[in-house]
């Protein structure tokens, strides 16, 4: 088993966790490693429908202001420019 899969089933197992106690009806998560992506994909469409989740499923999304801000990051982090490590105080 590659490293990529190892998470790929690390966070497969923890969002199995949260659909099946009925925190979301399912999720989509994306792991990756270099240029290396790996969908994982659990749950249901909605809490009431046996239906599926897919991959290309779509979402509503209340506010995108986290999602934004979570690609801007990322692309600080991938720029070298911020590490996760480093005290957020240092950016103030």
């Amino acid at each position: 088993m590659s490293v990529l899969e190892d998470i790929a089933a690390r966070a497969r197992s923890t969002l199995e966790r949260y659909a099946a106690e009925g925190y979301v009806a399912g999720m989509v998560g994306l792991v990756g490693i270099g240029d290396e992506t790996q969908a994982v994909v659990v749950g249901r469409r909605e809490l009431e429908s046996p239906e599926p989740l897919r991959r290309d499923s779509l979402f509503r999304i209340a506010s995108m202001t986290k999602p934004i801000a979570v690609l801007a990051t990322l692309m600080l982090i991938e720029d070298g420019k911020l590490r996760l490590d480093e005290p957020v105080d240092a950016h103030g």
